[in-house]
């Protein structure tokens, strides 16, 4: 008779947007057999009371972010830890911005030996700035790497990480070619203000709402008119959103799709008035009580959820000017928790499906037998609160928000990272993607 390697027993199973009460077999790192039947396995686990949901895949994180002058504090190994804690057996970082298909090849090399550190599984967006060789040869490069994502920025002007409006529309074009998703980070250059006395009370003015929605509206009418697939990384405005969904209802969530964060659905940019206000720094910032009301009654028209993790310490922060603050917070320990709390159950597809689905990311985001048995037990506590964290920055925004229930267990390829809140150790491996049609 066969022997599974484990058998999790009497768990609530999240499957095609139904929880089913079946029994689930892990066998070589895959799901091997969903089943009401009881059969043998080398190890048994009783997942009664327990929900069984797919390993969450974090479509936007930044380990190791080097700024020049100072480094995001989670490192792959702490970070993927953290990580784990948290549901999140899969993460996709960023390749360091490279101008040329040369450059891009050696980013991907460095980056690439840092992610090994990671116990999830890890892939890597490509990222573009201000283009000085061939498009047609850097993408080509990047799908000769085994990336079919590609971020751009069409602001940081300051810092030559801007792509302009003619090389986007030509990259825009060549996704239909190639089979690739163009990510980006959308606000209008022309509209920040970087005024040297500016504080992080002053966010809102100087990255305003209405340079996302007019940049985001721009980029809609360029997919709608030249073709190709565009992903609007960390959409923080609810306007935006439903901007969007007035204008441009024949492509969304089609061709134009959507990333929110959880910090946008958690606060408001009162909380800049807070005494710790620098803490909630980042960017696109905090927007207004309306601004986060649409997100929520528009949220089904977001299509997924990444943390943009990127955790300081509060030095890094505290009594500076704008220009010297480092704008981002950690968060991906709590993401399941919170905005599962905050949406329910709509919370999970945006978490897990839809990234494999719309990423290209294979054997990824689902309950279903011949995928990767990436499983997150999850203990649901309608009236919980964030209690712990695990990152190495000395602060989380999170902690004492409510929650929706805790990550009792983690299992990445068939093994335990986390099992009964206890770190046991893993080994990520690079995630193989397809291309993006």
């Amino acid at each position: 008779m066969n022997m599974y390697d484990y058998a999790l027993m009497n768990g609530k199973l999240y499957i095609d947007r139904r929880w089913v009460k079946h029994n689930l077999y892990v066998k070589n790192g895959k799901i091997a057999l969903i089943s009401e039947d009881f059969l043998p396995a080398e190890h048994v686990v009783d997942a009664e009371g327990l929900e069984v949901l797919p390993g969450v895949i974090d479509p936007h994180v930044h380990f190791e972010l080097d700024l020049g002058k100072i480094k995001s504090v989670d490192d792959f190994y702490h970070g993927s830890v953290a990580a784990a804690y948290g549901g999140v057996t899969s993460i996709v970082d960023f390749l360091d911005p490279a101008a040329n298909a040369d450059e891009l090849e050696d980013a991907f090399q460095k980056r690439l030996l840092l992610a090994k550190k990671c116990v999830v599984d890890y892939h890597l967006h490509a990222t573009i700035k201000n283009p000085t060789g061939d498009l047609e040869q850097f993408v080509m490069k990047m799908k000769s790497l085994g990336m079919h994502t590609l971020k751009l920025f069409t602001t940081y002007s300051d810092s030559g990480r801007r792509t302009y409006d003619k090389d986007i529309i030509e990259l825009l074009k060549l996704s239909d070619r190639y089979h690739f998703l163009i990510l980006a980070h959308i606000e209008n250059d022309e509209m920040i203000k970087a005024d040297k006395d500016f504080t992080y009370r002053d966010l809102p003015i100087s990255r305003p709402s209405e340079s996302e929605r007019s940049e985001a509206l721009k980029l809609a009418r360029y997919v709608r008119d030249y073709g190709g697939k565009l992903y609007m990384v960390h959409l923080s405005d609810g306007h935006t959103l439903k901007a969007l969904i007035d204008d441009y209802p024949d492509i969304l969530n089609k061709r134009f799709f959507v990333e929110s964060c959880p910090q946008y659905f958690t606060f408001t940019n009162e909380a800049f008035h807070q005494e710790d206000g620098y803490l909630y720094s980042l960017a696109p910032p905090l927007r207004d009580f309306v601004s986060r009301t649409l997100l929520f009654e528009n949220q089904k028209r977001i299509d997924t959820i990444g943390t943009d993790h990127c955790a300081f310490n509060i030095i890094d922060k505290k009594d500076k000017p704008l220009n010297q603050t480092p704008l981002g917070i950690g968060g991906i320990e709590h993401s399941l928790s919170i905005m599962r709390h905050h949406l329910g159950d709509e919370a999970i597809d945006k978490m897990t499906k839809n990234v494999a689905a719309i990423q290209g990311l294979i054997n990824k985001g689902e309950i279903k037998v011949g995928y990767d048995a990436d499983l997150v037990l999850f203990q649901p506590a309608p009236q919980g609160i964030v209690l712990e964290k695990h990152g190495r920055a000395d602060y989380s925004l999170y902690l004492g928000q409510p929650s929706a229930g805790i990550v009792i267990s983690t299992m990445v390829r068939g093994h335990f990272v986390i099992k009964d809140r206890v770190f046991l150790g893993g080994e990520g491996r690079w995630i193989k993607g397809r291309d993006i049609k």
